[in-house]
């Protein structure tokens, strides 16, 4: 197990980084924007480098990729999750501006100058039921759902709904919408 120490974290949000500091004080949290040079911001490197639920929401999601590829360690690791497939208007308001394709990632990675080890589209067909059922009324479901503190009901849906993805998914399918990829950066002898 890595030491708290040894973990840091970074978000935009000053509520978010505050909230982390204050359930994990032994770890390094820093108020941030991946789209900026981090070297200098960070000073340090990375063995492993988790970016989630993120690139989906950023115009220069390029820039990024290419910053957190920077951070690596020769032979560090990098695993980011984003989502695949249309966009709903549940996930454009939650400032959705992009879903990828394995393809697209593991393109942009490898111009980066990372190694792609592995890739994985899942959520089909339980989470993708999922997605579309949210959006049958869409507004209604960004009104329960969207946004606030979540009450009793909506935690139960909200489980209901994970569980019913989690087991009506097949593992490793090309139409998942929940993409997973795991790359790593080549010692600078390989390059």
């Amino acid at each position: 197990m890595v030491s708290p120490s040894k973990i840091t974290g970074l978000d935009f949000s000053n509520s978010a980084i505050e909230w982390a500091r204050e359930r994990f004080p032994d770890s390094l949290w820093i108020t941030g924007d991946l789209s900026s040079d981090l070297t200098s911001t960070l000073g340090r490197k990375y063995d492993l480098i988790v970016c989630s639920e993120v690139i989906e929401h950023l115009p220069d999601y390029q820039t990024v990729i290419g910053n957190l590829c920077s951070l690596l360690n020769d032979e560090g690791c990098l695993i980011i999750t984003t989502q695949a497939g249309r966009i709903h208007k549940t996930e454009m308001s939650v400032g959705h501006l992009k879903h990828f394709t394995i393809g697209e990632i593991e393109r942009i990675l490898r111009q980066s100058g990372l190694s792609v080890l592995e890739s994985i589209a899942w959520g089909w067909p339980g989470m993708t039921a999922i997605k579309y059922a949210a959006n049958l009324n869409s507004d209604v479901t960004i009104r329960a759902l969207g946004s606030g503190t979540y009450g009793i009901l909506a935690k139960a849906i909200n489980h209901v709904a994970y569980l019913f993805s989690y087991l009506l998914s097949l593992p490793n399918t090309k139409w998942g919408p929940q993409l997973l990829v795991l790359a790593t950066k080549p010692t600078s002898d390989r390059r």
